[in-house]
């Protein structure tokens, strides 16, 4: 029995082993037998989770959901992005049915060889007002290429549509060109996008193995695959006719368009590279959640001796080396010591030309009014100086 169990049981064998066993059956007579007793042919069912023994499963589920409730109640844009399946342009077999008096002809073998090109389509899902864009490329999907797409989004759609948001979230899966752990990804969107636009832009990762909870995989690109079924797609107009043509009874309409250059894999990035992106970790799940801000944002490096002192009174030293990320409101570089609590000359009260001596320019605005009858106290500089910031609380005293 052990050998049989490796052995496919059709009905035609199972009669002809009952039959040499002494027990006759025709094959209908089998069939017939096993569905009584509660037996049918059946696929293998996909319900199992590989990840979902992950620690942090659970908790960043919690977490898109709250930065999605959040970014919802300001009126602030979230995106679904995921590059498609790469699709081979030509006379090549399309999966699916599609009406027709005759069967469409192509080709037998699917050699890349015989391809016009090969299409890279990504996806950008607005999942406030189920609009998708899908913007395909004639290159290698590459996190460049992402970010290219996620700008191109921006100046043909989302600025006309968000024309006061100064911040974005971006839900995406935790691999591929936008993956978490791509180095390259986040450059490219701290250089080409959030710097660009003047963006804050949160990204969330679904983790490993959760890209089916994707909006854009059950909101557009199902609806795409289901659009274009049994469709050859023998030129790149065809494709993004397709694209242009996928509707759904809920009101999804869908934008497509070419993407043109010549985008390179393999790219890498330095550790110092990485150094000068604005990107802060959020505290939970830090390695699939991440804010990153533009640069002009961005404290100055504090170096040895640069303390700061919060408006409210509070004073503290920041660790040298270390950006922090602001918007210009909460804290003041008010001294440039050497190394010691509070040393030096403060900038504060001090008037213009020990302001000047330590880091502000003319530009800064340090004509203001007497205190008491003491030097003219500086009016603080605007953001774009770097010497306002806000975020983390300085280390106290």
């Amino acid at each position: 029995m052990g050998e049989q169990k490796w052995v496919r049981s059709s009905l035609r064998h199972l009669s002809e082993r009952l039959k040499a066993a002494g027990h006759p059956a025709s094959p209908p007579t089998v069939g017939r037998l096993l569905r009584k007793l509660g037996y049918s042919l059946r696929v293998n069912a996909k319900k199992r989770e590989a990840s979902a023994a992950h620690p942090d499963r659970a908790s960043q589920f919690e977490v898109i959901a709250s930065q999605r409730q959040v970014f919802q109640a300001a009126g602030s844009p979230i995106i679904s992005v995921d590059t498609k399946k790469k699709e081979l342009i030509g006379n090549f077999k399309n999966a699916g049915r599609a009406w027709g008096q005759e069967a469409e002809t192509v080709n037998v073998h699917d050699f890349p060889h015989d391809a016009l090109l090969r299409a890279v389509p990504y996806g950008i899902y607005d999942v406030g007002h189920n609009r998708g864009s899908v913007y395909v490329g004639t290159s290698a999907d590459t996190p460049e290429f992402a970010v290219a797409a996620l700008a191109r989004w921006w100046e043909d759609e989302g600025r006309a549509r968000f024309p006061h948001a100064n911040e974005l979230l971006i839900l995406a899966d935790a691999g591929g060109s936008n993956g978490a752990r791509t180095r390259s990804f986040k450059l490219h969107l701290q250089e080409q996008f959030s710097d660009r636009y003047g963006l804050s832009v949160t990204v969330c990762h679904y983790p490993t193995g959760c890209s089916k909870w994707n909006p854009i995989e059950h909101r557009l690109f199902s609806q795409i695959s289901l659009n274009w079924a049994g469709k050859p797609l023998r030129s790149l107009d065809i494709m993004l006719n397709a694209l242009r043509g996928t509707t759904t009874q809920t009101g999804l309409s869908v934008r497509a368009a070419v993407l043109d250059g010549t985008f390179v894999k393999g790219q890498k990035v330095s550790d110092d590279q990485m150094q000068q992106l604005n990107l802060e970790h959020h505290s939970v799940c830090r390695q699939w959640n991440y804010t990153i801000r533009p640069l002009a944002l961005r404290c100055r490096r504090a170096r040895t001796g640069d303390h700061v002192r919060g408006l409210g009174g509070v004073g503290g030293d920041y660790p040298a080396g270390r950006w922090r990320p602001c918007d210009g409101s909460d804290h003041r570089v008010v001294s440039r010591g050497a190394g010691r609590p509070w040393g030096g000359p403060q900038l504060w009260g001090q008037g213009r030309r020990a302001a000047r001596r330590h880091g502000a320019s003319a530009d800064d605005g340090l004509s203001g009014p007497a205190t008491h009858g003491g030097p003219r106290r500086p009016h603080w500089p605007p953001l774009s100086h770097g010497l306002l910031c806000r975020g983390e609380t300085p280390l106290r005293k």
